[in-house]
């Protein structure tokens, strides 16, 4: 099939360095390390290795591979092998999962052909999203107060209790066992509000202005739920957003949240996507 596989260490990586900058930098900063596939010579895959957090889907330090798919209509014809191969250098580095975010759902050979290989799905999302041209100012009933660096673990409790049973929640227990310099770094990409009617925290707002996602969770207490303030979280999210510069807000929404969807859409947000995650566990334990 003419895959061809380049390890980040290899020298002849800086061939395709400014091909793969905006993918790996990231990564490069988490202390990730990694492999280049090829295809008929060209880039069409990355694969990660390394230990969380990296995906916050396992306790910190558990081992990890994750396979980043840069080209798919390139990558056609190596897609088995490169499924395998991914495998393969998973178990040489005696990881516990292989990860495989953010297919496209119309990509079905691809899907398909992972989960030939053992690979099954985790997630399905929505990418959504709208225009901040014509927005709503939000009526002040609500208080936002950002939250400051050596607060976050304790909003991460607040995310966790105002996101309970959603796969954000799940996320957030394990992103508050990250250790203080990563969370930091996660921190500093992040804008984070704890949200108040009067005295009492009824819900939180994370925003990640620089991202395509820059709304990335809005939450509210289970108490508080069904009395508008999701709506008003939302209103003041896209005034914040647009008095950032941004001409668009993007999200990602689980599938089965039918609640986050329709509000989301009433409020004029598209989807414009469907995307799915795929995980192989090595030891079958999921």
């Amino acid at each position: 099939m003419n895959l061809q596989i380049i390890s980040h260490k290899d020298s002849k990586i800086e061939q395709f360095r400014e091909k793969i900058l905006k993918y790996v930098q990231t990564y490069e900063s988490m202390g990730l390390k990694y492999w280049l596939f090829l295809c008929a010579s060209n880039p069409v895959a990355i694969v990660y290795y390394g230990k969380e957090p990296v995906n916050l889907i396992a306790p910190i330090g558990t081992p990890l591979c994750m396979i980043q798919i840069l080209d798919y209509e390139k990558s056609q014809n190596c897609i088995e092998e490169i499924a395998k191969k991914t495998l393969s250098k998973g178990k040489d580095h005696s990881v516990k999962y292989v990860f495989a975010p953010s297919i496209p759902e119309k990509q079905t050979k691809v899907i398909q052909t992972f989960k030939e290989q053992g690979f099954k799905e985790k997630a399905r999302w929505y990418r959504m999203d709208r225009s901040l041209d014509d927005i709503s100012s939000p009526p002040e009933i609500l208080r936002f107060e950002k939250v400051e660096k050596d607060k976050v673990r304790e909003f991460l409790e607040s995310v966790g209790h105002c996101t309970d049973g959603s796969y954000e929640g799940e996320t957030t227990v394990n992103l508050a066992g990250v250790p203080d310099m990563l969370l930091n770094f996660w921190y500093e990409m992040q804008e984070l509000y704890n949200v108040y009617k009067e005295n009492k925290m009824i819900g939180i707002l994370n925003l990640t202005p620089n991202s395509q996602n820059n709304l990335n969770n809005i939450g509210v207490a289970p108490e508080f739920r069904s009395k508008g303030f999701g709506k008003q979280i939302l209103l003041y999210t896209l005034e914040r957003l647009k008095d950032l510069g941004l001409e668009r807000v993007g999200l990602r929404v689980h599938v089965k949240n039918t609640r986050a969807t329709g509000l989301y859409k009433s409020f004029g947000f598209n989807i414009t996507e469907q995307q799915v995650d795929l995980i192989h566990w090595e030891d079958n334990s999921h």
